[in-house]
């Protein structure tokens, strides 16, 4: 598992800092780099195993992609491309609930 984190983990040019991808291969097809609802909050569940402090980066890039309508796109690229007509389950509480948990200081968001 944290080599697959490590190998999908990458510096996001829209200005988000590192986050993990669901994978290296579908950002390359999409020529951004490519967060996926769901996926990003599992992913920052799993990447903070590793390193807490990715794990909350990744919940930032994805909950930073919520539009004023206020739902976490179904996908979203570097270059602000999103969708608005869905949105996927909601896992982002028990993320934030997992990666709070085991926060040594628990109020990093």
């Amino acid at each position: 598992m944290a080599a697959a984190v490590g190998w999908n983990t990458v510096y996001d040019p829209g200005g988000r800092g590192p986050v993990t991808t669901v994978s290296r291969e579908w950002s390359r097809n999409w020529k951004s780099v490519v967060l996926f609802g769901w996926d990003t909050f599992f992913l920052a569940m799993l990447s903070a195993l590793e390193d807490p402090e990715l794990g909350y980066l990744n919940l930032e890039a994805v909950l930073g992609g919520a539009p004023e309508e206020g739902f976490v796109p179904n996908w979203r690229l570097s270059n602000g491309a999103l969708t608005l007509d869905r949105s996927q389950p909601p896992v982002g509480g028990l993320a934030l609930a997992r990666l709070s948990a085991t926060a040594p200081d628990g109020d990093r968001l």
